[in-house]
């Protein structure tokens, strides 16, 4: 029996690859690409395991030009690594370049539901249109100022007890901003909380999922209905625990906004105000309206906590390299502090420099460094190139951030590339996304990373480590896999910059003094996989 289905999957794998191969027609005007192979097409130019995607991508562009592609299995993809072309397909032609890639992994696992995998159907514009409400402007961030001031002051107290931990505590503080904007909840003050471990692995594990073709059932997703234990089937072990972490996720922070609200203990949280809109006379949102609340409220944690701290650590290692920028930075602040008091958000309009700070740390460390990839939904031609239907579109904002044509030296942190007289372009166009798909959260994240840029530079130096010989370690900027551009761990000195500033941290614990954590409200939480 086993052997039957074994069988019966090679026959499946060879028909699928005849098809493709011969009675689909391919285009004839693709952009130039490697040349592949029959049947299998370009499956050998894939990255291999462990190199940085946009690394491989990029030396793609370069040998073959600005729009280059590849086709796996009858699959096209195209990178693009020309700003000019990349804003004419994907934000003035957004109507037709919009579409997200079937990720048949990450389906199975259940991370379609999000927002950042959905088509451009209804589901995806419900999800916007609340998300957009709540936090889609300027103005509206700037509502939750008070909490993201009080977490990244608590960020500095985690910090000046124990500064190598520091890439732990930035999971705390994006954690702790975003569910108490987004679920009321408070995290675990001085420890590791369950709710933001959980969700943090979710996220990591939605970065490794989301990156096509790495899995045997992209290419044939017939697998996915072979019983447990045949070949190739090894990926629903994995996608079964992501599956449990996920349903978690975005199950249990719901039903404890429910009990809160049930218990009158209202918070003004994002589920809460949505919850109280949609329910009227009933005693529970419909089914429907339960759906848009729950994944749009997982949305906003994914999309700004992970994505946050990755910036946040990739400005470690900018100060680490590049010490001048971080005295520029310090010398501001206390122009406008006096050196007297922490930064507030208030400030940001007098601290054009620390501003460019912000900038430069997203362009330099781009997040998304590949972009998430669109699909196209109807054929398109550009500059004689055919753009079919179904292709994947790959946008390398890593190319868009580093073109020396566009920043000078562009592989130096130096934020005053944004200041008279250089005024380059601020990187913000690329980096938040393009056309429909733009990041809802960019204006709340603009926000988060001027308050931790600013409070990290105020009160700490942050410098190169030395090892036990005295002697100073240089870093490098090298990182995990994965869709989301995380540093790999590199070392680093963190020290305060004076008795003064050791104070000023400590006093913020009087103005904010700790609160009682959440967590044991919860219900039970799936355990870490091993």
């Amino acid at each position: 029996m086993a052997n039957m289905f074994i069988i019966q999957a090679l026959i499946a794998l060879v028909g699928f690859l005849v098809y493709h191969q011969v009675f689909r027609k391919p285009k004839k005007n693709l952009p130039p690409g490697p040349k592949g192979l029959p049947f299998i097409g370009n499956i050998l130019d894939l990255p291999s395991k462990g190199t940085p995607t946009h690394v491989h991508w990029k030396s793609i562009n370069n040998k073959y030009g600005p729009i280059a592609s590849v086709t796996v299995l009858g699959q096209s993809m195209i990178f693009i690594a020309d700003k000019e072309a990349a804003q004419e397909i994907m934000e003035k032609k957004s109507q037709t370049s919009s579409g997200r890639p079937v990720l048949q992994f990450a389906n199975y696992c259940g991370f379609g539901e999000f927002i950042s995998l959905h088509q451009l159907e209804k589901r995806f514009t419900s999800q916007r249109k609340v998300m957009h409400k709540a936090i889609g402007t300027k103005v509206l961030a700037t509502k939750y100022a008070e909490i993201q001031e009080r977490e990244a002051g608590r960020l500095l107290l985690r910090t000046l007890k124990d500064p190598q931990k520091i890439v732990k505590h930035f999971e705390t503080e994006a954690g702790a901003i975003i569910l108490k904007i987004v679920y009321g909840y408070t995290v675990n003050p001085h420890g590791s909380d369950p709710l933001v471990g959980l969700i943090d692995r979710m996220m990591a594990n939605f970065s490794r999922a989301s990156v096509p073709f790495t899995r045997l059932v992209e290419f044939i997703p017939a697998l996915k209905w072979l019983p447990d234990g045949f070949p190739g089937t090894g990926f629903k072990a994995e996608a079964n625990q992501y599956g449990k972490e996920i349903r978690a996720v975005i199950n249990e922070p719901f039903k404890f906004v429910r009990k809160q609200m049930i218990d009158h203990n209202l918070t003004g949280s994002y589920v809460a105000r949505l919850v109280q809109e949609c329910i009227d006379d009933a005693d529970e949102p419909s089914e429907a309206d339960a759906y848009t609340i729950k994944w749009s409220a997982a949305a906003l944690y994914g999309g700004g906590a992970d994505t946050t701290v990755s910036t946040l650590i990739g400005f470690i290692l900018a100060m680490t390299m590049f010490p001048e920028a971080q005295r520029k930075a310090q010398e501001e602040i206390d122009r406008v502090t006096g050196g007297t008091r922490i930064p507030v958000l208030a400030d940001m309009d007098q601290m054009p420099y620390v501003q460019a700070m912000v900038s430069e740390a997203l362009r330099w460390c781009p997040i998304l460094p590949m972009g998430v990839p669109h699909a196209m939904s109807e054929d398109m031609t550009y500059k004689g190139y055919d753009l079919p239907k179904g292709a994947y579109i790959f946008p390398s904002i890593w190319s868009f951030t580093h073109d020396p044509a566009v920043y000078a030296d562009p592989d130096t942190f130096a934020p005053e590339r944004y200041l008279a007289p250089r005024n380059e372009p601020d990187p913000r166009w690329t980096v938040f996304g393009f056309g429909r798909r733009v990041c809802p959260g960019r204006y709340l994240a603009d926000s988060s990373l001027f308050l931790n840029l600013a409070y990290l530079v105020a009160v700490f130096d942050i410098s190169k480590a030395t090892d036990e010989q005295g002697n100073t370690i240089e870093p490098k900027l090298d990182f995990e896999a994965g869709i989301i551009a995380k540093p790999k761990a590199f070392p680093f000195k963190i020290t305060p910059r004076s008795e003064r500033h050791i104070e000023l941290i400590r006093n913020i614990e009087k103005e904010h003094p700790w609160e009682e954590s959440d967590a044991p409200l919860l219900g039970e939480l799936p355990p870490p996989s091993h």
